[in-house]
C-alpha cells in the first residue's frame, strides 16, 4: 500500500490554528462539498421516505405535490451543487483526488478496525488499530455516496420515462433501502455518539482537538502532524538522592511523573530545556511541582546560581519578582513566580505549587 504523498502536508497547514490545542482537519472546499452532498441527500431520503409511507397507501392525501417535488428538486440540488463547489474551488481538486483515493484505499488495519469496533464500544481493554484521514466506518460510507448518488440520479431520471418507469423505481428503492443503514450509522457516530461527535466540529468550522485526532487518527496525525511538536528530549536516568524526592504533574492530563531529575525541572522553569509529558505528548506550558517542603530553600538556591551564570532572559521568561532574606550561601535569594517557600504545604511532607516555565 502507497503511504499519502508528501505534498499533502502541506494542505493541513493552511490558514493560523486558532490554539496550540487545535488542528486543521478539513478545508473550506472540502466542507462546502460535504454539504453539498449531505443536505440534499438527506432532503432526498426524508421526502421519499414520506411519499411511500405516508401517500403511496393513498395518494389522494394532501400536500403530496409539496413532497413530490421537494424530492425532485433535492435530486436536482444532489447532481448541481458538488459540480459548484468543484468548479469555484478548482485550485483544491488534487485535495477531493487524495480524499477519493484515501476513501477507496483499504488496509488490513481497516478489516480489523472494522471487527474490534463493536467490541471496542462494550470495553476499553479492546483498542482499536490505528487510522488514517478516514476510518474504516466512513470509508465504507464514503464509497456508498459515491455509488450510490450517480445511480439515484440515473434512476431519477428514467423514472420519467414511459416503458421502464417501474423497473428504475424498483433498482431507486432497492438503492435507497441499502444505503440507509450507512447513513443512520454515519449520522448517529457524527453528531450522537459522545467518543467521535467532537469529529462534526470538523465539518463546521474545520479545527477538531489535537489530542482527540491524535486518538482517533493516529496514523493521519503522524503523517501530516508530528513535527509540530519538539523533540522529546533525552531524559537521565533518575538518580536517587536522599530529601530530593519530587514530581512534576501535568495540568491537560493530570498525569504525575515522579521520574523526573530536579535539574531537568530547573531547566524547564528557565526555558532551556522544555518538558514535554511523557502521557499526553504536549510540551508543559505549566505543571505542579510536589517535593518536600525542605527541598524549597534547596531549589530556590540552585535557581539563583543558576540564573546568575546564565545570559539574561529571554522575553516572556521566568524573572525574579523581589528579593528574599539570604540563603545559606550568603546570595540574595529571589523569589521565583510560582515558588513560594513561604507557602503552607498540602501535608507536612509534600506541597503542590504550581509552576509556568
Amino acid at each position: 500500500m502507497l503511504p499519502l504523498r508528501p505534498v499533502s502536508v502541506s494542505w493541513w497547514r493552511t490558514g493560523e490554528h486558532r490554539s496550540p490545542d487545535e488542528i486543521l482537519r478539513f478545508r473550506r472546499s472540502e466542507r462546502l462539498l460535504h454539504w453539498a452532498i449531505a443536505v440534499p441527500f438527506l432532503a432526498c431520503f426524508a421526502s421519499a421516505a414520506i411519499l411511500v409511507l405516508v401517500y403511496n397507501p393513498d395518494p389522494s392525501r394532501p400536500m403530496r405535490g409539496l413532497f413530490a417535488w421537494t424530492h425532485r428538486i433535492s435530486g436536482i440540488c444532489l447532481a448541481l451543487l458538488p459540480l459548484l463547489v468543484a468548479l469555484t474551488h478548482w485550485r483544491d481538486v488534487a485535495i477531493h483526488r487524495e480524499n477519493i483515493r484515501a476513501g477507496w484505499l483499504w488496509r488490513k488495519d481497516d478489516l480489523k478496525w472494522l471487527l474490534l469496533s463493536g467490541p471496542a464500544a462494550l470495553s476499553r481493554r479492546v483498542k482499536l488499530p490505528e487510522q488514517g484521514k478516514f476510518n474504516a466506518g466512513e470509508k465504507l460510507n464514503f464509497m456508498m455516496v459515491m455509488g450510490a448518488c450517480p445511480v439515484f440520479i440515473v434512476t431519477g431520471v428514467l423514472i420519467w420515462l414511459p416503458g421502464i418507469a417501474f423497473f428504475s423505481w424498483i433498482l431507486h428503492v432497492s438503492i435507497a433501502a441499502m444505503a440507509m443503514p450507512l447513513m443512520l450509522g454515519h449520522i448517529f457516530m457524527a453528531s450522537i455518539n459522545p467518543a467521535t461527535r467532537a469529529g462534526l466540529r470538523g465539518m463546521i468550522s474545520g479545527y477538531v482537538d489535537r489530542r482527540w485526532a491524535m486518538h482517533h487518527y493516529g496514523r493521519w496525525y503522524r503523517e501530516n502532524f508530528d513535527e509540530d511538536l519538539p523533540p522529546v528530549p533525552e531524559r537521565e536516568e533518575p538518580v536517587p538522592q536522599p530529601g530530593r524526592a519530587a514530581a512534576i504533574r501535568c495540568p491537560r492530563c493530570d498525569h504525575e511523573d515522579a521520574t523526573v531529575p530536579l535539574s531537568r525541572m530547573i531547566e524547564s522553569i528557565l526555558q532551556t530545556a522544555p518538558l514535554i509529558c511523557a502521557r499526553c505528548r504536549v510540551p508543559f506550558d505549566a505543571f505542579s511541582l510536589v517535593a518536600g517542603a525542605e527541598d524549597l530553600g534547596s531549589i530556590l538556591e540552585k535557581l539563583d546560581r543558576l540564573a546568575s551564570r546564565s545570559a539574561p532572559p529571554r522575553p516572556g521568561s521566568l524573572e525574579p519578582s523581589s528579593v528574599l532574606p539570604e540563603s545559606s550561601s550568603g546570595q540574595p535569594r529571589r523569589d521565583w513566580s510560582g515558588l513560594d517557600p513561604h507557602s503552607s504545604p498540602r501535608s507536612p511532607e509534600r506541597s503542590s505549587i504550581p509552576v509556568s516555565p
